[in-house]
């Protein structure tokens, strides 16, 4: 299913592109795939709705392995994506029958304004 309209997630995993203090986030790669697969799989093993937001292919397979190991149903879970990054990664998620949210970000008077699907 790939959802193109409203709805929200309160707990979203994410991995991001945009640049912040070292004293607020991981900065090396490897320390940031690790935490990433670290949350996922402390949310999916607690039962808390994961919101799979990456375009990083070991992450997303990462996501594969542990929502296979705990046996996660898919209303458990979701992946989300930019719009227009990475359409075959996307594609392929999806032709696994997960669902995917996508994101379309615009920019009115500067701001960055993320409309959620």
């Amino acid at each position: 299913m790939l959802l193109i309209a409203g709805g929200d997630s309160e707990h979203p995993v994410m991995q991001g592109i945009y640049n912040e203090a070292a004293e607020i986030a991981f900065k090396n790669k490897e320390e940031i795939n690790r935490n990433f697969l670290i949350d996922l799989e402390f949310m999916l093993r607690n039962n808390i709705y994961a919101a799979i937001a990456t375009h990083d292919k070991k992450l997303i397979n990462g996501s594969y392995r542990l929502i296979k190991e705990y046996k996660i149903q898919a209303d458990k879970f979701e992946f989300q994506m930019l719009f227009g990054v990475t359409p075959d990664l996307r594609q392929s998620v999806l032709d696994k029958g997960y669902t995917m949210r996508v994101y379309v970000l615009m920019v009115k008077n500067g701001l960055i304004i993320v409309q959620g699907a």
